[in-house]
């Protein structure tokens, strides 16, 4: 379960605040000793400010990771794809797909993920389509 608060910027760039309840499963194997499958489902009940709480939207993500290393900086390749359905609307409304990525470990609780993502949206024959160079830091307490 996460409770997430997001203050984002809308398309005319004023702050927008929105907060979330995200109840997740997520199912996780190895395939021999270099794969992982890692399935994550999660439900986000959103208030998004102006339009209440009727926002709730499903992500579903399959990621596939080659593992590099038990030691070292590199510890794994992975690919990815995630869906968003749009529970209330009723329809696919984002597709975010990595085809790279690589995880490093800086130390014991450091974390660091360096992606190209393919970012798709709106749904329907409207896509827009953002290819973006990622990066994420994970530090655990």
């Amino acid at each position: 379960m996460n409770l997430t608060y997001l203050r984002l910027r809308n398309s005319n760039y004023a702050f927008i605040n929105q907060f979330r309840m995200e109840p997740e499963l997520n199912p996780h194997f190895k395939i021999g000793k270099r794969f992982a499958v890692n399935i994550r489902n999660r439900v986000e009940f959103r208030s998004i400010e102006d339009k209440g709480w009727n926002n709730t939207r499903y992500r579903g993500r399959a990621r596939i990771s080659l593992m590099l290393n038990e030691s070292g900086l590199f510890k794994s390749l992975f690919a990815d794809s995630e869906f968003f359905y749009d529970c209330v609307g009723g329809r696919h409304t984002d597709q975010w797909t990595i085809p790279l990525g690589l995880n490093l470990s800086l130390t014991d609780k450091t974390f660091v993920q360096l992606f190209y993502m393919i970012q798709q949206r709106g749904g329907s024959s409207n896509w827009i389509y953002n290819h973006i160079i990622g990066s994420m830091v994970t530090v655990s307490l």
